[in-house]
């Protein structure tokens, strides 16, 4: 055995050993739209795509909560207003493991949902300095007072498959969305305005598959995914969405999933505005 194993214990240095010779290059998978040329995550897009819209008329005095919530994003004007951005928690459901493994990796339901709740969260942060970025908590008393949250998640029926119909599409851009009804429009509307919120980040149905190579191994495969949904509170209506799988035959189950979360989403966000001027400039819209 090679010296630089002989301070592992054999199992380690077997483990080690099958990850150096089998490790295996992540396929990941993220499908987009884009439901508009005016967004908070750039701004810059702002009446490239098409005219900028008219001027709204004066909101009267019944106006909704998420409404009086309205504020204006850097890039859209010639002044900016705080913008509130609620990371909404997550369920997961669907988590499975092909060996019953109580201790050969750090992987778990709850663990996923708190990993993916923080990450989200601190993205953000990251993306929006001097933003108001909020982790939204299930038993927020103040929320609690006027919706049980999870259970309201859980019973959002949004339009994935709809918005997501063209996978062989780098991006889509839809001017308009047509297919969230008014009923699930104003659910948004009312949960944007409970959490007095201009924006709201959703993960939605997220799925885990661990395949440990062994009950006391951290090495296996691990299938993976969720939706995303950033929803304008104030136009009642998203800016984009997306579908994020991943799948690996052979990994280290404690490792941290932040570097390839990073570069996956990382590189997605920086390519859609040229992806969406190449779509303009192709189809005038």
């Amino acid at each position: 055995m090679p010296r630089r194993f002989l301070r592992f214990r054999p199992p380690h240095a077997l483990a080690l050993m099958l990850l150096m010779a089998f490790q295996t290059q992540a396929e990941i998978s993220v499908r987009k739209a884009v439901f508009s040329d005016r967004q908070l995550f750039w701004p810059a897009l702002a009446g490239h795509g098409r005219p900028a819209a008219a001027p709204s008329a004066p909101a009267d005095r019944r106006t909704s909560a998420a409404q009086k919530a309205k504020a204006d994003v850097p890039g859209k004007t010639g002044q900016s207003e705080p913008m509130r951005l609620a990371v909404l928690p997550i369920d997961v459901k669907d988590y499975s493991e092909t060996l019953p493994c109580d201790s050969c990796h750090r992987l778990s339901a709850n663990g996923m949902e708190f990993y993916l709740e923080n990450y989200l969260r601190q993205r953000m942060e990251a993306r929006f300095p001097g933003q108001h970025v909020e982790l939204v908590a299930p038993s927020d008393p103040l929320v609690a007072k006027w919706v049980d949250l999870m259970p309201y998640l859980d019973s959002l029926r949004l339009p994935w498959d709809k918005w997501l119909s063209d996978p062989g599409e780098a991006v889509v851009y839809r001017p308009r969305d047509r297919f969230t009804d008014p009923p699930m429009r104003r659910r948004m509307d009312k949960l944007g305005g409970i959490l007095g919120a201009t924006h709201l980040l959703l993960p939605a149905r997220v799925h885990v598959k661990v395949k440990p190579m062994g009950s006391n191994m951290h090495l296996g495969g691990l299938e993976w995914g969720c939706y995303l949904l950033l929803w304008n509170v104030a136009e009642g209506r998203p800016e984009w969405v997306l579908d994020y799988e991943e799948s690996e035959s052979t990994v280290d189950l404690d490792e941290s999933l932040d570097g390839r979360l990073d570069r996956a989403l990382g590189t997605v966000f920086e390519k859609i505005p040229a992806e969406l001027q190449e779509l303009w400039a192709a189809e005038p819209h």
